[in-house]
């Protein structure tokens, strides 16, 4: 958990996640929301999850189409 002036952040587990994020800068990120909502982080992290997924889909069309080519 990150508590930093007044704002409380569930991120106990993203040390786990240093091979994927930079934690640094997710948490000087975290700082650019507003006290009471954190509108910015969540649709930053949600737009960062829907275009990860998007392009794994993309990929895997991709390698079905070399596979069946060749």
């Amino acid at each position: 958990m990150l508590l930093r002036q007044g704002r409380t952040y569930q991120i106990s587990k993203l040390p786990e996640l240093e091979y994927a994020v930079n934690v640094t800068i997710f948490r000087d990120i975290l700082e650019l929301d507003d006290e009471d909502e954190q509108y910015f982080t969540r649709s930053l992290v949600c737009d960062f999850f829907t275009l990860a997924q998007r392009t794994f889909l993309e990929m895997d069309a991709c390698l079905s189409v070399y596979m069946m080519t060749t």
